[in-house]
């Protein structure tokens, strides 16, 4: 497993926790994000398929409606697999406009709870920002980190990864407009795997 050492502040997700947690946004703003594909870590390819978002009342009715969304991550380094079993949260990082097919660009906190086939970490909270640069998505980064969930601290991170980067990375992450099904829901929700960071 890739340990963390002392430097989390250094971290994508650790370094912009607390900021996402002052975010409100309209409901109508809401979206959502789908993609897969692979990235590079400590050397070896691992595949992910990730989903986020505000569907069908997420977090405005009370009690909120679950967020929607999935995780599956398999790490060829460590054979780490993670699959989801909830999602917690999705938080919108950050909005960099639209790309050339007018779909928007940026950044999205997907939070939620999963499984591992890891014994001494069968349970786990994850966090994962997925950032949509545009087409083809060879600019578009994705990093995921871990906490068990009878822990304080995360024990696994992927770091910022680029799908399309110099270590044979490829797929693509595409945020899609706010839609009928986004509209009623809001960004938000909590995200245990950042509770270090008073998220």
């Amino acid at each position: 497993m890739r340990r963390l050492s002392g430097a989390l502040c250094a971290l994508g997700i650790a370094a912009v926790a607390v900021v996402a947690t002052e975010r409100v946004a309209a409901a109508a703003d809401c979206d959502d994000l789908t993609g897969g594909g692979l990235i590079y870590v400590n050397g070896a390819m691992a595949t992910f398929d990730v989903g986020g978002g505000c569907k069908k009342g997420s977090g405005a009715e009370t009690p909120s409606a679950p967020y929607w969304g999935h995780l599956e991550y398999q790490d060829d380094s460590t054979g780490l697999e993670v699959h989801w079993t909830s999602i917690t949260a999705y938080h919108n990082w950050d909005n960099e406009g639209s790309d050339d097919h007018g779909q928007p660009v940026g950044r999205r906190l997907i939070c939620g709870a999963a499984t591992t086939n890891d014994p001494a970490h069968p349970d786990v909270y994850f966090a994962l920002v997925a950032a949509d640069y545009g087409e083809t998505g060879s600019t578009d980064t994705l990093e995921v980190l871990l906490t068990d969930t009878s822990a304080i601290y995360p024990y696994f991170d992927t770091g910022v990864q680029a799908l399309g980067g110099g270590a044979g990375g490829g797929g693509n992450l595409q945020l899609h407009n706010p839609n009928p099904s986004t509209q009623s829901g809001v960004f938000g929700g909590s995200c245990p795997a950042l509770a270090f960071e008073g998220f």
